[in-house]
């Protein structure tokens, strides 16, 4: 758990300096990059989140 939250805030910076290198230059491919990377940590977070619900379904049947 402590990588994945480690790993949450490291997503956060990068997404968030992109965000003000994007308002700061203007050029979209720091835009891009943000966008970018906070899609594929949301897909990344809800596939362990599936993960993490399908474990706790499974000790119940």
């Amino acid at each position: 758990m402590l990588l994945l939250r480690l790993g949450a805030i490291l997503v956060a910076v990068a997404v968030a300096a992109g965000l003000a290198l994007f308002f700061l230059t203007r050029d979209p491919r720091y835009l891009r990059f943000a966008l970018s990377t906070f899609r594929w940590a949301l897909i990344v977070a809800l596939s362990i989140f599936a993960l993490l619900a399908l474990e706790r379904l499974a000790e119940f049947l």
